[in-house]
């Protein structure tokens, strides 16, 4: 390959590692839990403003009232639609297990990155309540059961000496993969009561699964929160940077369309039926990924009280199960609009070849003899043509002899070489440049779409969306099929490969590229290290043919 070839590969290098550090959906690392707060706080909201930072002081008192009908111990009460099987708790009026769609996934009781492994739907009074938690969360709400898919659940909260009566009312449906959930606050005192800012902050969960790894490494279970105003999809940004600080909580108060947070394969995100005025998120390195929204709530009269409801889409993150949902959340699937439709064009595919072998990795080894297939003419056309530069070795050895002390001229030489015998040098990169979107395409849909979560192929491989990890040593993972795929990216190497007069730097960087290749793929989705092979192993007999068993080639046009 000469000086253009190593530029072309460098640029698709360039290109995959701008994906993965800028594009493809970051992998946090764990995360301790934040400590529960025994008590409620009443401190004020951050002053409002687009997006601010705040550090929150300590919580001030206030005390948790039991509810008048005396729960005195833990209930639970299952309720199942065509898309979950629910199980609620009175203990904090919340969801303590959800198990998603046909295969049972649970996207609650287990926890993730430092959350408490329920979704608590839970309402805070300030923003120190958001971070730590209050007495709601661990107190015993009353639990009336309206219809075979509606819950209420009620308390009674102690708000600076005002008794304020709490319901939130869980009802539910078998049309989409969502529900509704209204929070009543009545003030049931003999005082006016005002909160702080005039607003409180309703908050859907702090973890959400399922929890991909069970070696304990969280590098698959991909956790953010999220919200959705001004016309923007915005990520809960995390700690500090080289242009701002770490803070405990980050604000964004206008209006918000809707917000939540999105695990590796599904989300949870509330959608409000009225206004809400912003959002809070836990912006700490190290911490839950709490976020909330804040709800208006005008100073209370004795008697008065307001009502604030939401829909909630607990789904995968799925285009057309979101749009189901609400056309207005589908930016939550995170993915690429350059890359979205090729990304569910791929995925479709898949899916169709599964229905008739009953096996994704079989239909990935397909799909790579697919590709293959209408890269072919591209293909043909990058062999010929080294194919042909080999064929002219003799007349570049000469040239290299003859000008071997003048490295600028001998490059010009080599080009009108290329040029009388209709060369293109450029050809041979043609496949791999081509094939660079396909790529970013299937490790999306490999690494987003739950369907080919926990799918086996064979032997070792037994699920194609992580790492194909036989044991590990001291913490570190030994993956075969990387191996694999470097050795087969060496031998097409070495046979596609020919002398064109690259400096020593330059063939020595060639010679390094498969080592390169097996530090990219080692982490990668199994499925997706399967996919490249097979397409190196496919090109590998090809070029055996042109080079054993087709004597002579056209000229290039």
């Amino acid at each position: 390959m000469n000086k253009r070839m190593l530029i072309a590969i460098a640029l698709s290098l360039a290109l995959w590692l701008g994906y993965a550090l800028f594009i493809a959906p970051k992998f946090e690392s764990k995360n301790p839990p934040a400590k529960d707060a025994a008590q409620t706080a009443s401190v004020p909201a951050p002053e409002k403003k687009k997006e601010s930072s705040s550090t929150v002081e300590g919580p001030a008192v206030g005390k948790i009232v039991p509810v008048a009908t005396k729960a005195t111990k833990q209930e639970s009460i299952r309720i199942r639609t065509k898309h979950y099987q629910i199980m609620l708790t009175n203990k904090g009026a919340a969801v303590e297990s959800v198990k998603y769609g046909k295969r049972s996934i649970e996207l609650a009781g287990a926890p993730v990155h430092g959350g408490k492994g329920i979704l608590d739907f839970g309402i805070y009074f300030n923003d120190k309540e958001l971070l730590t938690g209050n007495g709601l969360t661990d107190s015993l709400w009353s639990m009336k059961k309206l219809s075979d898919k509606s819950v209420q659940f009620e308390t009674v909260a102690d708000i600076s000496g005002v008794p304020v009566i709490l319901q939130k009312t869980y009802s539910f449906n078998d049309d989409v993969p969502a529900f509704d959930i209204s929070y009543v606050i009545k003030n049931n005192g003999k005082t006016q009561i005002v909160f702080p800012e005039n607003r409180v902050l309703v908050a859907p969960a702090d973890s959400l699964g399922p929890k991909l790894n069970d070696e304990g490494s969280s590098s698959y279970d991909q956790l953010y929160s999220v919200y959705y105003a001004d016309g923007s999809f915005e990520k809960g940004d995390r700690g500090g940077s080289m242009f701002s600080s770490a803070t405990d909580m980050k604000n964004h108060t206008q209006k918000t369309n809707w917000f939540g947070i999105i695990s590796r394969y599904f989300t949870v995100l509330m959608i409000p039926k009225d206004n809400c005025a912003g959002v809070a998120w836990d912006s700490r390195a190290e911490g839950s990924y709490r976020i909330g929204g804040y709800m208006e709530v005008a100073p209370l009269a004795s008697g008065s009280a307001v009502t604030h409801s939401f829909r909630v889409a607990l789904a995968e993150k799925e285009k057309a199960v979101l749009s189901a949902i609400d056309p207005g959340i589908v930016t939550a699937t995170d993915v690429s609009k350059w890359i979205e439709p090729l990304r569910d064009g791929i995925f479709w595919c898949l899916l169709k070849i599964n229905m008739l072998f009953g096996n994704l990795g079989v239909a990935i080894v397909i799909l790579s003899f697919i590709t293959k297939f209408l890269f072919l003419p591209l293909t043909i056309k990058s062999t010929n043509s080294m194919k042909r530069m080999s064929m002219l070795q003799p007349e570049m050895a000469a040239l290299k002899a003859k000008y071997k002390d003048k490295p600028e001229k001998l490059q010009k030489e080599i080009m009108e070489l290329y040029k009388k015998h209709k060369v293109n040098p450029m050809s041979g990169c043609l496949p791999l440049l081509i094939q660079m979107p396909f790529f970013i395409a299937l490790y999306s849909a490999l690494s987003t779409s739950v369907d080919l979560w926990q799918s086996p192929f064979c032997l070792w491989i037994q699920d194609l969306s992580r790492p194909d990890t036989v044991f590990t040593i001291h913490g570190f993972n030994m993956n075969i099929l990387p191996i694999i795929m470097t050795v087969t990216t060496y031998v097409q190497q070495k046979m596609s490969t020919v002398d064109t007069g690259q400096s020593g730097a330059q063939a020595m960087m060639m010679k390094l590229m498969p080592l390169l290749f097996i530090v990219f793929f080692w982490t990668m989705p199994s499925g997706l290290t399967l996919y490249w092979t097979i397409q190196n192993v496919l090109q590998i007999g090809h070029q055996f043919y042109v080079n054993k068993i087709k004597k002579t080639v056209p000229a290039e046009e």
